[in-house]
């Protein structure tokens, strides 16, 4: 790609840009290399539109500190890009592996080219990165505010995220051991590994649980039993008396009715039994 001159103040910023905004003491070193020798490395800029504006793809800090010297012109290379996705692609690419490119910048980069339709898989592809480095990035933008915090502060590694992303934040029990752990990391004095065995260990005791509930034969449902109340005035006056034999074989019977039904059912029958053969049995005598 031929190297021309470009006036600067026909040079545009892209909309959406890979790395957040630039601190005034990341430009030091490169300020004094330009004001030393001047710009070595040409910035990459896309055609737009209009003839005399190009569109900004990669060199941002280059720009920046051409635009502090008071430059007029800076050298551009004019890349193909088609679009706005393959430009911020191509800007992505060329500053994943600088050293003061940060995880939560290069998470947020993976994250805006998700949006724009392209899977793990393509990203990885077109970034020279495996899907397992993506995925891992990726991971940091469904976390909690509080672990995306501290790894734009340096307190966490980007490989603590991926642990996190097995728990459903949606599942109450879940949510609550997400925030239990979520605690442990911003305490401090804990590794990545140790929190992915602690979410692990808790993954196989609910999987555990789940499966016990599923294989657990369930209980059928025993016949409905209609208990009587034996304190009832109007059964106490029609009771009979009745021999203790047929008592023993009625109790029998309705003993086996009442087996598969609710622990309830089955102290109201046993209390109406009492009461029933105090009624007809114990005031009874037997010839």
């Amino acid at each position: 790609m031929p190297v021309v001159k470009w006036a600067i103040s026909n040079i545009v910023l892209p909309k959406k840009w890979n790395r957040q905004e630039m601190q005034k003491n990341d430009l030091a070193e490169l300020t004094a290399s330009i004001r030393a020798r001047g710009q070595l490395v040409p910035l990459q800029v896309r055609m737009t539109d209009k003839p005399t504006k190009v569109e900004l793809v990669e060199g941002r800090r280059r720009l920046a500190v051409l635009q502090d010297l008071g430059q007029s012109h800076a050298l551009v290379s004019i890349v193909n890009a088609k679009d706005d996705i393959e430009a911020f692609l191509l800007s992505l690419v060329t500053n994943l592996n600088r050293k003061n490119n940060t995880s939560y910048e290069i998470a947020e980069g993976f994250g805006f080219l998700v949006e724009a339709g392209m899977s793990s898989e393509e990203i990885a592809k077109s970034c020279g990165k495996t899907p397992g480095y993506v995925s891992q990035h990726l991971a940091v933008l469904k976390a909690d505010q509080r672990l995306q915090m501290a790894l734009q502060k340096g307190k966490v590694n980007v490989s603590l995220f991926r642990y996190f992303t097995k728990l459903d934040r949606e599942d109450d029990k879940d949510k609550k051991f997400y925030d239990k752990m979520v605690d442990l990391v911003l305490k401090g004095n804990v590794t990545a590994q140790d929190i992915g065995e602690k979410i692990g260990v808790y993954k196989d005791k609910q999987a555990a649980t789940d499966k016990s509930k599923k294989t657990k034969p369930k209980k059928k449902a025993g016949p409905k039993v209609k208990v009587l109340d034996y304190s009832d005035p109007v059964i106490t006056k029609n009771a009979r008396p009745v021999s203790k034999d047929k008592a023993l074989k009625y109790l029998e019977h309705y003993a086996k009715v009442v087996e598969s039904t609710s622990l309830k059912t089955k102290r109201e029958y046993y209390r109406g039994v009492l009461l029933g053969l105090e009624l007809s049995v114990g005031l009874a005598e037997e010839d």
